[in-house]
């Protein structure tokens, strides 16, 4: 069922391409679909973690985990923690892979006069698709560190005990966190079919409230309106949200009980314990001499940072457009003033 949830959507976009070459239109039950196999994935991946925990408990040797010791106390704050720092460790990898492309976007524009109706030149579209792979790669290191470092950290520190402890923390808190971030992503994505006088209009408007709007279907507001505006920004947030954060948070379940699991025999009884609680401490300094200097060389090299009053558009490309601009054309100030 998961599978077959998964699959429809990408077949179902197919379908619906060619539908519309013969003007004809689809119902998109794909995204709704898509929403559901989601669903299915997370509770899976909780399914897996718990028996994961329960593989881990007889691979350490610990027949409870006690919640009044304040060592296994800490830890279950720890594991509730973790799937927050994660989610906002892929969101904002997410903005600097953005600002990233475009900047190249604009370097483009700026160089190969792209504008130019008269321009031989042709977009660099392979440029573009090394820059996604590049960032991609590149921003899941301090997230893929804490994943695999965490677990290790509290085991060899606090022990076996504090260690299922954590894991309970983060399977619970993940499962809650991916179910928001799922639903409430599809929802800034929801899809909308216009009505009106109780008739169905031949076009349908199924994609997002952004289209909608920017279709006149929502009177009085139309593009470059506060609710236009306001569909942008649920449309770029819901995006990363049922489609990055989301599902890595099924990977964040799995690699976490999977690792204890693994490692759970060289786990000891006890917290700081004298001949494990020094390996904990390398494993806290490597990950922050990782994550630390990821941090500094992306701070040095800019990247994450869109310089707003950079000029993607060649002075003489700027000035023609101005000429062919119409002369009863409002501004855009001025359209917002009116929409205000």
């Amino acid at each position: 069922m998961l599978w077959v949830s998964l699959y429809y959507l990408p077949f179902s976009h197919f379908y619906n391409l060619a539908l519309e070459l013969f003007e004809l239109v689809l119902l998109h039950a794909c995204n709704t679909t898509a929403a559901t196999g989601k669903g299915f994935a997370i509770g899976s991946a909780v399914l897996t973690a718990l028996a994961l925990i329960s593989a881990y408990k007889s691979e350490s040797k610990i027949t409870t985990i006690d919640i009044s010791k304040s060592e296994v106390l800490a830890s279950v704050l720890f594991g509730a923690c973790l799937p927050y720092v994660f989610a906002a460790l892929t969101m904002m990898a997410v903005g600097r892979a953005a600002s990233l492309m475009i900047e190249e976007v604009r370097r483009q524009f700026r160089e190969l006069d792209l504008l130019n109706p008269n321009t031989t030149n042709s977009p660099d579209t392979q440029r573009c698709v090394e820059i996604s792979t590049y960032a991609s790669v590149l921003e899941m290191i301090v997230p893929s560190c804490l994943l695999i470092f965490a677990p290790l950290f509290i085991g060899y520190l606090l022990g076996a005990e504090a260690l299922g402890g954590m894991l309970i923390g983060a399977v619970s808190s993940a499962f809650m966190l991916a179910v928001f971030m799922a639903n409430a992503g599809g929802a800034l994505r929801l899809s909308y079919c216009f009505f009106s006088e109780n008739l169905l209009y031949n076009e349908c408007l199924w994609d997002n409230a952004k289209k909608f709007i920017e279709a006149n279907g929502l009177v009085g507001h139309g593009k470059g309106s506060a609710a236009h505006k306001a569909a942008v920004v649920g449309d770029t947030i819901g995006d990363p949200f049922k489609d990055t954060s989301g599902p890595s948070l099924n990977i964040l379940i799995k690699l976490n009980t999977m690792l204890s699991l693994v490692f759970g025999g060289s786990f000891k009884h006890g917290p700081f314990h004298r001949d494990r609680w020094w390996i904990a401490v390398i494993v806290a300094v490597i990950f922050f001499c990782i994550a630390g200097g990821l941090f500094g060389w992306m701070r040095k090299k800019g990247i994450g940072k869109i310089d707003f009053n950079a000029k993607s558009i060649p002075e003489k490309n700027a000035s023609q457009l101005e000429l062919n601009k119409p002369a009863n054309s409002p501004s855009p100030q001025i359209e917002e003033d009116k929409s205000e």
